[in-house]
């Protein structure tokens, strides 16, 4: 039986090899740098109560120093919000 940690960990690893394919950036900590428990607390504080992630992302990025060209970022938005709503509802399931 897969336990609810394997799971945030392949969907994790998922998204940010999807993020890879389109820059190879690191927009968000690896799992070599948190412990899923962190990376939780992370998402949830950071993406919690919002709706809108463009602006949110966008500071990320900034904050980190993260070089991405515009179209690049116009790639990675859509990928990012999915996993955050995906993600957001992969908790309210457990």
């Amino acid at each position: 039986m897969t336990t609810r940690k394997e799971i945030i960990i392949d969907k994790y690893l998922e998204f940010q090899n999807n993020i890879k394919q389109i820059v190879d950036v690191d927009i968000f900590p690896t799992l070599e740098d948190l412990d899923v428990v962190d990376l939780l607390l992370f998402f949830n504080m950071t993406f919690g109560y919002a709706t809108e992630y463009e602006s949110i992302i966008n500071d990320l990025i900034s904050f980190n120093g993260v070089k991405i060209q515009p179209d690049e970022l116009e790639k990675v938005i859509p990928v990012i919000t999915t996993f955050i709503d995906e993600f957001k509802l992969l908790q309210k399931s457990f």
